[in-house]
């Protein structure tokens, strides 16, 4: 994991994939209590204590605010562009706004996180808000971006990480704190991050959000970290009020297409909502649109790929897949979407079950056939023939 820094001491913490030389921070931490601590409440008084105990062995891997931050030396960011200075007047904020401005700017550089500059180079910040409704302050990086010439990593993809989930049984998850923040920028690249507020100037010592390259030195950096636990995570969810815009619409969507795999005819369902980013229809929330937001809360083409279970010899769900069908496929005859159903299964599923006997389920007799008599509709043998490999 990525850990802390500073000037004074350094010390080697053996881990597991490697030995890692840190330099650990300034400021003593305060021990961490059992009232610091969230647990379930079936936990004994003893299993707490053990919990803290443990807690308090690791003080250096846990942080409760930004002094506390750690710093990784596994990697180092660089900003790599054209070296043409990037300069924007400040955008315009309120009172209040600049206030916050001023106080999370005073907090980053009281934390090390932001120095004093003298760079040529000044991208324009702004407030945005999070989830929870707390002011985020960021910097628009969009003209520094446009001239860095982009790097190239593979970032995290779900599907591939719920795949690698077969058989576990104990589920863990890990929340960095700012991870961004914990990795360090060179000195050449430090001066380009320069921002301007109404009232003053700085540039950041970390990666920091909004850089065009920082998702992938971040996956490049927990990929290099974390090897001996590559493909060994779980994902949680969380709850969703109701959209009320299309922006949360997409969002919500985007969402539950995470688990689309583990619902069954998921576009089918969706489809009311989906409508409601067409440009051309009126946001408006009716029947149909709260009923499907609640079937995808709880919870076209589609099917699902079933295992036989050895201990029950039942057949369990293990993956679910569906889009939408578009206007023209419609109005296709019964028997030519459950044909194009099927081949786009087994197309899109092919990973899972290339080189391993399988059998079609379907509840269409015609479709029965097509492998023991030739066809004359050039439709249907085209179909069938993406299906061939």
């Amino acid at each position: 994991m990525p850990l802390p820094y500073s000037e004074q001491s350094n010390e080697t913490i053996t881990g597991q994939s490697a030995n890692v030389k840190v330099m650990l921070i300034e400021r003593e931490k305060e021990p961490i209590t059992a009232s610091m601590v969230k647990h379930n409440q079936s936990f004994t008084k003893y299993e707490v204590t053990e919990l803290v105990n443990l807690m308090n062995e690791h003080r250096l891997c846990f942080a409760f605010n930004m002094f506390e931050l750690g710093c990784t030396n596994e990697l180092t960011m660089d900003i790599v562009d054209n070296n043409v200075p990037v300069v924007s007047r400040p955008y315009r904020a309120s009172a209040a706004e600049r206030d916050i401005i001023d106080k999370i700017v005073s907090e980053w550089k009281a934390a090390g996180l932001v120095t004093e500059t003298k760079s040529a180079c000044a991208s324009p910040v702004l407030l945005v808000r999070k989830k929870n409704g707390e002011p985020r302050l960021v910097v628009d990086y969009r003209k520094l971006n446009l001239q860095t010439i982009r790097k190239v990593f593979p970032t995290p993809k779900m599907d591939g990480h719920l795949e690698a989930l077969s058989g576990a049984r104990l589920f863990c998850t890990l929340d960095l704190a700012s991870g961004y923040f914990q990795v360090p920028l060179k000195e050449e690249a430090k001066a380009k991050t320069s921002f301007i507020t109404s009232s003053e100037t700085g540039q950041f010592e970390r990666m920091v959000f909004g850089l065009v390259n920082a998702p992938y030195e971040f996956s490049r950096l927990m990929q290099g970290v974390m090897q001996h636990l590559q493909r060994k995570i779980a994902m949680t969810g969380q709850d969703m009020k109701q959209p009320v815009n299309q922006h949360e619409v997409r969002r919500y969507l985007g969402l539950t297409g995470f688990f689309r795999r583990f619902v069954p005819r998921h576009a089918e369902i969706a489809r009311p909502l989906t409508e409601l980013l067409k440009d051309s229809i009126p946001f408006k929330l009716k029947a149909e649109q709260e009923q499907a937001f609640e079937e995808l809360k709880h919870l076209g083409l589609s099917g699902m790929l079933l295992q036989r279970c050895e201990s029950d010899k039942k057949m369990h769900l293990v993956h679910a897949v569906s889009k939408k069908t578009t206007i023209a496929e419609k109005n296709y005859h019964s028997g030519i979407l459950e044909l194009m159903a099927i081949v786009w299964n087994i197309t899109r599923l092919r990973h899972l079950h290339i080189g391993i006997p399988f059998t079609v389920i379907t509840d269409c007799q015609a479709i029965v056939h097509v492998n023991t008599k030739r066809t004359v509709n050039p439709q249907v043998a085209r179909t069938l023939g993406k299906s061939v490999e």
